[in-house]
């Protein structure tokens, strides 16, 4: 979904402007961030947001 606000026209509109080797530090610069945000999530938090939405959803709790 970042990707698509990237590249799409609903958000930089990047798609044909960039050339591959930048396309492709954008997508390791994205990947790296996720990555950083999910090492913080978890160490406060035992699943991950989803699983917390889907957890409440099927136990109804």
């Amino acid at each position: 979904m970042l990707a698509c606000l990237v590249f799409t026209g609903y958000g930089l509109a990047l798609a044909g402007t960039l050339s591959p080797l930048a396309v492709m530090g954008v997508a390791l610069v994205i990947y790296t961030v996720l990555l950083w945000l999910s090492a913080l999530w978890l160490r406060s938090h035992r699943y991950g947001p989803v699983e917390y939405v889907m957890r409440r959803f099927t136990t109804w709790s």
